[in-house]
């Protein structure tokens, strides 16, 4: 199995292309390998089931974005001026990672971006506490001063980011509390490149996928939702590919029934977040990708992820 990037400002076509590379595949996919071959299926003549995987609990569940040395190098949100950005150099990829950047305390707790913002309500954390946390735009919005994003004047002059605005992949439900950016709701067979930007995509049909031996994972991130990472949380210094743990998420439920039914998308109720284990990852230059600072502002960055078995 291998794996390769490429990242396209703008759709993905040949003269958007800003980066090509192979990606990391983890020693956890090798374990989710083995947990597809040696799935257990639940006998249909049983009256109560036992614990068994359907072939719905496999393959790649979430896409999660971090800053290089996770919340090391994160500015935090200010409604004025601020101290600038920065461009650590991200920790290098090991195949026995098991995070994306290594996992701290606090903000930096699972190695990528968290999304409190828009869960501000069930963190139990002050709004300063929050900030610290990051790290998507609300489905609500933040208004912005015009002196946000590093610009000097007296904020009365706008800028590409000031006044009231929202993230997209928050006012689509398509990430969870924890950071995990989901497959887009869109039922898989009617999905288009517009819809990427609601949650990832994946490419090619049964027989598509049978000749090329590849499936394709893509996700946009909009001009607004990359500007703030960009800026005041370090930017996109490394992505991941995750799987679904199904047994740590069913010992999550407690006294449920064996049987519980995970629900990727219940994302309200935070007490009910999956657990997920890492199978593929890449890391990128200091400071991360970019967007041309010319850029228009509805531009956007098209992560494709392929995996050809």
């Amino acid at each position: 199995m291998e794996g390769h990037i490429e990242i396209f400002q703008g759709s993905p076509c040949k003269e958007n292309l800003i980066f090509s590379e192979k990606n990391l595949i983890v020693d956890g996919a090798g374990m989710h390998v083995v947990d597809i071959l040696t799935n257990l299926h639940s006998p249909s003549a049983l009256t109560h089931k036992i614990q068994a995987s359907s072939i719905k609990d496999f393959g790649i569940k979430a896409i999660t974005l971090g800053s290089a040395q996770g919340a090391t190098g994160y500015n935090r949100y200010s409604v004025s001026a601020d101290s600038g950005p920065s461009a650590l150099t991200p920790i290098p990829p090991q195949p026995t990672d098991t995070t994306i950047q290594p996992a701290t305390t606090g903000p930096g707790k699972e190695g990528h971006f968290l999304n409190y913002y828009n869960f501000s309500s069930a963190t139990g954390l002050t709004l300063e506490e929050v900030r610290k946390h990051g790290c998507y735009l609300p489905s609500a919005g933040i208004y912005f001063d015009g002196s946000t994003f590093g610009y000097t004047h007296d904020g009365s002059v706008s800028n590409d980011m000031s006044g009231a605005v929202s993230g997209h992949l928050n006012t689509q439900g398509a990430i969870n509390s924890d950071g995990y950016i989901l497959e887009s709701t869109v039922a898989r067979s009617a999905q288009t490149l517009a819809d990427a930007s609601g949650g990832f995509i994946v490419s090619g049909n049964r027989l598509e996928v049978s000749g090329t031996r590849m499936v394709k994972y893509i996700l946009t991130i909009t001009y607004e939702d990359w500007k703030f990472l960009d800026y005041y949380y370090g930017g996109i210094g490394a992505i991941g590919l995750w799987t679904l743990d199904r047994e740590a998420t069913l010992a999550k439920y407690n006294n449920e029934s064996e049987t519980a039914e995970i629900d990727l998308y219940k994302v309200a109720d935070t007490t009910r977040n999956p657990v997920f284990k890492l199978f593929a990852k890449k890391v990128f230059l200091p400071g991360g990708l970019k967007l041309n600072e010319a850029t228009v502002y509805d531009d956007y960055i098209t992560i494709t992820w392929g995996l050809k078995f």
